[in-house]
């Protein structure tokens, strides 16, 4: 049986990363969990997950410092980041960030909160080949 795709999640709400794990985890997925940009780093290194799904503010090393660590080590670069933020509700503020992210930054998807699991799923499907 092949093994259960790896997702690294990470978010500095609990609430948010109990409630993602739960469903994701109900999708078929293993889920590892990480409350800050950097143990998401370090755990991202450990781990090799098939995919991250990542929040972008965040204290400890937000999105965008995870998002350039894992992009610029050879070990965790082709790791496909979504990153998922609540904060921007302006579609004008949105535009810069979401440029930025998925260009330079080298994200895979950008998600606005709340994001629905199915959501979720079908950017892991489209971005990191995850069959669920």
């Amino acid at each position: 049986e092949a093994a259960r795709p790896n997702v690294l999640l990470v978010d500095d709400d609990a609430i948010v990363l109990k409630e993602l794990t739960s469903r994701l985890q109900k999708s078929g997925l293993d889920v590892v969990t990480a409350s800050s940009g950097i143990q998401g780093f370090w755990l991202a290194l450990k781990i090799k997950p098939d995919a991250i799904v990542t929040d972008y503010y965040m204290a400890g090393g937000d999105g965008h410092y995870l998002l350039s660590r894992i992009k610029s080590t050879p070990g965790t670069k082709g790791i496909p980041v979504i990153v998922c933020t609540g904060k921007i509700t302006d579609a004008r503020d949105r535009a810069p960030v979401e440029r930025e992210l998925l260009g330079r930054g080298q994200a895979a998807d950008f998600l606005t909160k709340p994001v629905s699991v199915e959501q979720l799923l079908n950017s892991l499907r489209r971005h990191a080949g995850i069959a669920v």
